[in-house]
């Protein structure tokens, strides 16, 4: 097997890997807060958090379709979790913020993610740690490059 199809593999093993931990952590919070939120629920509220405030940037942040950003905004304003309001400058622009019931449901969701952490990391030395970093800012370098040339 030539080492650019080996490499190819593991990547594809890497990826897939990496899936099943975002899911596993998506599982987890959801499973920290009662199991009354979707996946896409989650990461949603999380993004808002993270000074996400428009469709466009969720959409950007999230791996979700416009279609399926649009539909979780409307299921997460049903439970009262955010606002979405209207601009008065400008009618396109719809300003999405939590409210204080999805405020408190992000602080439970950080603190899931915070022990979901705490599990994932058992055993990692700081050593180990510093190389995947290393590693991944270096992956995301080139893919960054890439990006900007297609």
């Amino acid at each position: 097997m030539s080492s650019n199809h080996q490499a190819m593999g593991q990547l594809s093993q890497f990826f897939a890997q990496m899936g099943t931990v975002h899911k596993t952590y998506l599982d987890f919070c959801r499973r920290a807060v009662g199991g009354t939120l979707s996946r896409a629920e989650i990461g949603l509220l999380l993004a808002l958090s993270e000074n996400c405030n428009a469709a466009n940037d969720l959409c950007r942040s999230l791996p979700l379709s416009k279609g399926m950003v649009s539909q979780t905004l409307a299921s997460l304003q049903k439970r009262g979790l955010v606002v979405v309001e209207r601009s008065e400058e400008d009618r396109r622009v719809h300003p999405i913020t939590l409210s204080p019931q999805g405020q408190s449901m992000v602080a439970e969701l950080e603190q899931a993610a915070a022990a979901f952490v705490g599990h994932m990391m058992r055993g990692v030395s700081q050593q180990e740690m510093a190389q995947a970093e290393s590693t991944m800012s270096k992956i995301h370098q080139n893919m960054q490059q890439l990006k900007r040339s297609l």
